[in-house]
């Protein structure tokens, strides 16, 4: 039987992301020791978890590793260990593009997230508003639709922005009640705040004007 005289490493600390794996490996002196096995383990499992020689960081944070080879009768057990440190996953948080006529509420805006470790969801993420220079009566243009602020404690977001378009409506009905007040509304029944009134007027879809005699 050859007996141990030694476990080394070849680090003193390690860093790694959120959600990343890593082999661990120890050198055992003499190399031609009978038993050359050695246990691993993490004492923060919370930040890191070890099943067998695999390693694998599980949240932000700090722990050590150590490597053991037990020793038996003949010699004394051997451990190094090292510092591991978690760090942040990257996630991207997009917006999509979308388009509604002039007068139209807009349309549910929906995220998308990339990046996700460990089984994660966007219910991990807090605070995420979406601003926009939008409006009901926003004019025929282009608006940006900007996530921003959203905070999750294992990744560092970047943010892509979306894109409102408003287009000119297909087709408008104006109902007028009286000389002092005009309604108008799309042919889907949504109303447009922003009418030209004095008249009924049916505005078509290459956006020419007819004018219909009040009754």
């Amino acid at each position: 039987t050859v007996s141990v005289t030694g476990v080394s490493l070849n680090k003193t600390s390690m860093s790694m992301t959120v959600g990343d794996t890593q082999t661990l490996t120890a050198t055992i002196t003499p190399s031609n020791a009978t038993d050359k096995s050695v246990t691993w383990s993490s004492n923060n499992t919370s930040v890191a978890t070890v099943l067998g020689n695999t390693l694998k960081a599980q949240n932000v944070g700090t722990t050590t590793v150590t490597a053991t080879q037990s020793g038996n009768d003949s010699y004394e057990a051997f451990s190094k260990d090292y510092t591991l440190t978690v760090t942040q996953a990257p996630l991207t948080v997009s917006v999509g593009d979308y388009s509604r006529q002039e007068g139209e509420d807009n349309p549910n805006f929906k995220l998308s997230y990339s990046g996700w470790k460990n089984a994660d969801d966007a219910l991990v993420v807090s605070g995420l508003p979406l601003t926009s220079e939008y409006a009901v009566t926003s004019n025929v243009g282009t608006y940006a639709i900007v996530p921003a602020n959203a905070e999750a404690t294992n990744y560092a977001i970047t943010f892509v922005n979306g894109t409102l378009t408003v287009t000119e409506s297909s087709g408008i009905v104006e109902l007028l009640t009286d000389e002092k007040e005009c309604r108008v509304y799309t042919i889907s029944g949504r109303r447009i705040l922003k009418p030209q009134c004095g008249v009924n007027i049916i505005v078509t879809s290459d956006r020419s004007r007819v004018k219909v005699i009040r009754k």
